[in-house]
């Protein structure tokens, strides 16, 4: 939804004659019991051939706490430095309990890692992160605002989550009404660079 909420309101003033039924999930859709015109939808691996998926975005999670807390906590140097930390936990289905994180250099390491909290909702770690509570490892778009603004630090910087591929995807190719292809190019236009903005900050 971070991606969707900012264009819904100008995609139906440009199309005042569509009716637009979103609702979310955090499970792949069954989109044609559902009479689902369309889906976006975040995963590591997409392996349902059921349905016609197109790749609009890569995100990815990176390694954030507030100031107060590295203050009073010190700062990891290394993901083995993490064990020793208040880890918050973010878990959904693509997303596992454990972090796995990659480097530049294509390694990678594996970290079982303990901690009070254990969520579902990027948004929850957020606030508490922001709280002074631990070190979180929070979707891209999460995190960014309160890294700009300084409410928290991108820590080990060097190192992320594996790429998390953002995908639409369609019932079938065979045929794609007037009101999809609208959505799909408006997809296109407005919320695939904005994914590609949000990923380069973290990639300097």
């Amino acid at each position: 939804h971070h991606y969707v909420f900012p264009v819904m309101a100008e995609f139906c003033k440009h199309y005042p004659e569509l009716t637009v039924e979103y609702t979310t999930s955090q499970y792949v859709p069954d989109l044609l019991a559902k009479g689902v015109d369309v889906s976006l939808y975040l995963t590591e691996s997409l392996t349902d051939s059921r349905f016609v998926a197109r790749r609009i975005g890569t995100i990815f999670s990176v390694l954030c706490a507030s100031p107060a807390y590295l203050e009073k906590h010190g700062v990891p140097k290394s993901p083995e430095d993490l064990k020793n930390h208040a880890c918050l936990r973010l878990v959904n289905p693509s997303i596992t309990p454990d972090w796995h994180l990659l480097n530049a250099n294509g390694e990678s390491c594996q970290i079982d890692i303990g901690g009070q909290l254990i969520a579902d909702n990027p948004e929850l770690l957020l606030d508490v992160v922001q709280q002074d509570m631990g070190v979180a490892l929070l979707p891209m778009f999460s995190a960014l605002d309160a890294v700009q603004n300084g409410r928290l630090c991108h820590i080990l910087p060097e190192w992320r989550s594996p790429d998390i591929g953002v995908y639409t995807l369609l019932p079938s190719r065979h045929f794609i009404d007037a009101k999809t292809r609208a959505w799909l190019d408006w997809v296109e236009e407005y919320i695939s660079p904005r994914i590609e903005m949000d990923a380069s900050y973290f990639y300097k």
